[in-house]
């Protein structure tokens, strides 16, 4: 009986460590699309049409949620 327990708890946590693993890729790969989309209107559309942009996109936070874009002088350009 010891064995099956703990031939049951190794196999939880290796999947817990798989979906883990395959989450932590899955954000990844989300924000690394996002940074590559963000740069490019930055580079096609200016500095202006990014910052309405992400403007746009933090109207649509969750209520708790809070974002803030600072350049690097320190000054809020969007958000709160």
């Amino acid at each position: 009986m010891l064995l099956v327990a703990a031939a049951f708890f190794g196999a939880l946590g290796w999947l817990h460590q798989r979906t883990s693993a395959t989450h932590d890729l899955e954000v990844y790969e989300l924000l690394e699309r996002e940074l590559l989309t963000r740069s490019q209107i930055d580079r096609d559309y200016g500095r202006e049409a990014l910052l309405s942009g992400l403007r746009w996109r933090l109207g649509y936070l969750d209520e708790g949620e809070h974002a803030v874009v600072i350049d690097a002088a320190g000054r809020v350009l969007v958000g709160d």
